[in-house]
């Protein structure tokens, strides 16, 4: 015995089942894709980008990355002492988990301590004034 929606396909007409004109008024009543708003991860994630967005400079970037690693390391330290007093491999995972959260929280957010040395950047030149940086291109400058 073929399922319904094979004799659909088929052409044949399942008692019971609504007919083609009833399926061909219900989709006119229905929204379209393009019409349905649709929201994506960007949209949001966007106002959080937003409230966490700063500035972090070179040197506070190498600080970073310098604190997370010794905090990483003394936490699975510290993790592998407490387990191994206790005997208790989940206490272990509750104390390396603890120091990911703290080594994250000091690591992740844009802390004014990593943004002491901000970077003085030139001010761009513009095609009128000084020639640009005269990048030539197949014999043609284009900046």
């Amino acid at each position: 015995m073929r399922p319904p929606q094979a004799n659909l396909i088929a052409g044949n007409e399942v008692k019971g089942a609504p007919s083609t004109s009833d399926r061909q008024y219900r989709s006119e009543k229905e929204p379209h894709r393009d019409s349905i708003k649709t929201f994506t991860m960007e949209s949001l994630l966007a106002p959080i980008q937003d409230a966490l967005e700063g500035q972090i400079d070179f040197q506070g970037q190498r600080i970073a990355e310098l604190l997370s690693t010794v905090l990483l390391v003394l936490s699975g330290a510290v993790a592998f002492i407490v387990g191994y007093i206790f005997q208790d491999i989940h206490l272990t995972l509750w104390v390396g988990l603890a120091g990911t959260l703290i080594t994250g929280l000091a690591v992740i957010p844009p802390w004014p301590m990593y943004n002491k040395n901000p970077e003085k950047w030139l001010v761009p030149l513009t095609a009128g004034v000084g020639g640009g940086a005269g990048i030539m291109v197949d014999g043609v400058k284009v900046a």
